[in-house]
């Protein structure tokens, strides 16, 4: 790719609306792990280890928008740094009346699309949605979302830090269980040498 400069990320809840029908319980999930990772399933399964129907259904939910959405977001972000391009990664986590952090719910914030009269949202998804706007504005024009008397946002140079986007804007490590799942991936993967 030819990009001076990246800006990406993911939200907390993106499998939300693909797993709609999915009904993942304690008696299927085990299943569900083997078929998907197949050699790699033990270790999965000793990541995400669920001891009810609840936390079955949850720790699905976070796999499936690793693999999807959050593992090549961490793959993009190390393409990123091997090449000396500028990146900066986002965590989305807000929770509203519409999307909340779902896969695509950060846009109306980032697009600053929120509607004035909506009840979906409050004022601090408004206050939300300024910031958000002005970093990607500040991107567009500049390559840095960073400037004025925004939160600061540094690079994401060691692939592991998040600007976590929510009510309170902070910097953030990927959790210790996604970054192990992550090696896992990358061995699924073959990246950086053999299985």
């Amino acid at each position: 790719h030819n990009e001076e400069a990246i800006l990406h990320g993911y939200n907390s809840r993106e499998s939300g609306p693909f797993l709609i029908f999915d009904k993942t319980t304690m008696q299927n999930y085990e299943g569900k792990v083997r078929a998907y990772f197949k050699e790699f399933s033990d270790e999965v399964l000793a990541i995400y280890d669920p001891k009810t129907d609840e936390e079955a259904a949850e720790l699905w939910a976070e796999i499936y928008g690793a693999v999807f959405f959050d593992y090549p977001h961490y793959c993009l972000n190390r393409l990123a740094v091997e090449n000396a391009i500028p990146v900066y990664e986002y965590y989305f986590t807000r929770q509203n009346g519409r999307l909340g952090s779902w896969h695509s719910g950060e846009e109306v914030y980032c697009y600053r699309n929120i509607p004035a009269d909506s009840k979906l949202y409050n004022d601090k998804d408004r206050e939300l949605m300024t910031v958000m706007s002005s970093y990607f504005l500040n991107f567009v024009k500049t390559g840095d979302p960073n400037g004025g008397t925004l939160p600061e946002w540094p690079e994401n140079a060691d692939s592991r830090s998040l600007l976590k986007l929510d009510e309170e804007i902070l910097v953030i490590s990927e959790s210790e269980r996604k970054q192990a799942f992550f090696d896992v991936l990358d061995r699924m993967q073959n990246w950086g040498g053999e299985k």
